[in-house]
């Protein structure tokens, strides 16, 4: 399930909410991917696949 934040203000101010409201799930979720990854090179090539979604996200 996704967590609703309820924020408002600026772009800015909205991203500082989500990103308070999310920081330890999201950490949670970094870290067991890495714990996931045999190799750092395994963990390279998941950051570059995510790197797609960048442009999406902002």
């Amino acid at each position: 399930m996704i967590p609703l934040v309820k924020t408002g203000g600026s772009p800015r101010e909205i991203g500082h909410d989500v990103g308070a409201a999310m920081r330890e799930p999201i950490c949670a979720a970094i870290a067991a991917t890495r714990e996931d990854c045999p190799s750092r090179q395994a963990w390279d090539a998941r950051v570059d696949a995510a790197s797609a979604y960048v442009k999406a996200t902002e």
